[in-house]
């Protein structure tokens, strides 16, 4: 009896630890293989959706990523009923801090939020639903947050390029903007010095009883005149 004793627990011990092996092996081919597919794609949305996709023929129950916007430290909220904005601060809150959370949802279920960062920040949040007896496992946990690792590894990857692209706009929008500038600098100056110019020749000539060139110095003045009524009209329509 004793040794049968023993023998049932060393067997029960084996093919507990096979399972854990096999249950270990099952999740590093999941996410690797999500890990590949995903650095595919080329926007956090459509990584997003893939990456749900995937959670959920692995879990076998809808899973949904978040991600937690840095400008406001909110999550996608806009336009959303006050209640789900409530859920999306807590969305938030949990990113922030890096701790698995729960919280009550539809009657008979609860609500398991599971964050992931990247470079030490809260980046985004897995949520899954999970009725109220239902067993999900600290295993569980760790391929969801793994997953969404690789997601925060996107949107990071995303945010860096949008950032990267919004600097060169800057810089090119300012260079334009000199070149212009310089530009109606020049054109502006040049009729001006005409207007000038001819307008003091017309004085002195006038003042010295001289008629001649009178009549074409003023259409000199006319003309450039119109000419910076022009170049103004064109700047102020900009």
């Amino acid at each position: 009896f004793i040794v049968a004793s023993v023998t049932g627990g060393l067997v029960a011990r084996i093919r507990s630890r096979d399972r854990l092996l096999a249950q270990g092996r099952r999740a590093a081919g999941f996410l690797l293989g999500a890990s590949e597919t995903l650095a595919t794609l080329a926007s956090i949305d459509l990584a997003k959706e893939r990456a749900a996709r995937l959670a959920e023929e692995y879990f076998g129950k809808p899973i949904t990523f978040y991600t937690i916007e840095p400008e406001t430290d909110r999550s996608e909220s806009h336009g959303l009923p006050d209640a789900s904005v409530e859920m999306l601060e807590r969305f938030s809150q949990v990113a922030a801090s890096g701790i698995i959370a729960e919280y009550d949802g539809v009657p008979g279920a609860r609500l398991r939020i599971i964050p992931s960062s990247s470079s030490g920040r809260g980046v985004l949040v897995a949520t899954v639903e999970l009725k109220a007896r239902e067993v999900w496992t600290v295993a569980d946990d760790d391929v969801l947050a793994s997953l969404g690792g690789t997601l925060a590894l996107i949107v990071e990857r995303e945010r860096s390029e949008e950032g990267s692209r919004k600097k060169t706009l800057e810089l090119r929008t300012q260079q334009l903007a000199k070149v212009l500038l310089d530009s109606v600098s020049h054109e502006l100056r040049t009729p001006m010095h005409a207007i000038l110019s001819f307008s003091e020749m017309g004085l002195h000539k006038s003042a010295n009883g001289e008629s001649k060139d009178l009549g074409r110095y003023f259409e000199r003045i006319q003309n450039a005149g119109k000419r910076l009524l022009a170049l103004l009209n064109d700047l102020l329509d900009m």
